[in-house]
């Protein structure tokens, strides 16, 4: 039976845009917990913009590969946040472990 040293709760939210909706948001966040589902910390990445929407029907391609690739931006935006946000939280618990 596995007895973890840590455990993760991922939760991640990615809305890109419709027809309905012109507000791309794109969140990533990790909870970690000690073996005894104690509350360690938490590293997160958010990045929310509203953009135009532009829809195939009316519009030539390269707008709307240039909207994928502003859509994907955010996405990147908000992982190197996140990435950050874990380096900062392992950092951080490496400090108190060795003091």
């Amino acid at each position: 039976q596995a007895h973890p040293d840590v455990v993760v709760m991922l939760d991640t939210h990615n809305q890109l845009l419709t027809q309905r909706n012109d507000r791309v948001e794109v969140r990533f966040a990790a909870r970690f917990y000690d073996a005894s589902l104690q509350y360690i910390g938490k590293a997160e990445g958010a990045v929310a913009k509203q953009l135009p929407s532009v829809w195939v029907h009316d519009k030539a391609a390269p707008e709307i590969a240039a909207q994928i690739e502003q859509q994907r931006d955010l996405q990147l935006t908000a992982l190197k946040q996140f990435d950050a946000s874990l380096k900062a939280l392992v950092s951080a618990g490496l400090t108190a472990a060795t003091n």
